[in-house]
């Protein structure tokens, strides 16, 4: 409307809908959910940084449980610009939707059937020398996923559900950070190669493929490594393409 006729005629009552969060604020309206209501939005990491987010509100007592998680609706806009950054170029495919799940404390009684425990979380940070926007740094990774065991405390797990998606630099720097971290015999999988490239979902739909894994359901696709014997303890994790990373440790329940 602004565009072909003039900004005067833009209904002001429409605009609330034009904000990144106003999915959480529809959903908090028709799902009845009270206390806080965030949008987190970091690229990649922003479903694993909501993990963080959540924890501190939960422990500063501003809810009893919270509806946590990531999507991400595609556009021709949005595939238009990742195709002129050359981002994209390599990777399976392009996908949405959305993975929502609930976390409380421990010993809450608010969920009735609990899934996995969330043990460990970590964020990262670490641009490199340069003005580059968008840049694939193996440090943040490895700085996250250290964060992230040793808020777990322990010092492996029995497989990756890693960010990898085809993107060459960026699943480079990603199975570096890991291979330091964990030595290169530690099994990996690609969520991605079955959910597309989710970006702000990708992390909410890895925490979802490693409770289905806990459920019983096959572990897939393998990438790298040896298939595991048990799956007890998942590290999943998040390479941003803005030099950030974050890494969430999952125990079965």
């Amino acid at each position: 409307v602004a565009t072909l006729e003039d900004p005067r005629y833009v209904n002001p009552a429409k605009f609330p809908n034009t904000v990144h969060n106003s999915a959480a604020g529809y959903t908090s309206i028709w799902e009845d959910l009270r206390a806080f209501n965030v949008a987190v939005a970091n690229g990649n990491t922003g479903a694993l940084d909501a993990v963080v987010s959540a924890e501190i509100f939960l422990r500063a007592g501003r809810a009893d449980a919270v509806a946590l998680g990531g999507m991400e609706a595609m556009s021709e806009l949005l595939c238009a610009a990742f195709e002129r950054l050359g981002t994209m170029r390599g990777a399976p495919w392009l996908g949405e939707g959305a993975a929502i799940l609930v976390l409380e404390l421990p010993g809450a009684t608010r969920v009735k059937r609990v899934l996995g425990h969330i043990v460990g979380a970590a964020t990262a940070f670490v641009p490199s020398k340069g003005a580059n926007v968008l840049m694939a740094s193996s440090e943040a990774l490895e700085r996250a996923v250290r964060g992230a065991l040793d808020d777990a405390g322990v010092s492996s797990v029995d497989l990756v559900a890693s960010g990898l998606s085809g993107l060459g630099a960026y699943d480079d720097a990603e199975r570096k950070a890991l291979c330091n971290v964990l030595g290169d015999r530690v099994t990996l999988a690609a969520p991605k190669a079955i959910f597309g490239e989710t970006l702000g979902a990708s992390g909410a739909f890895g925490i979802a493929a490693v409770l289905a894994w806990f459920e019983g359901a096959p572990v897939a696709p393998i990438v790298s490594g040896p298939a595991p014997d048990h799956v007890d303890t998942v590290l999943v994790t998040s390479l941003g393409y803005y030099a950030n990373a974050s890494a969430v440790v999952l125990r079965r329940a």
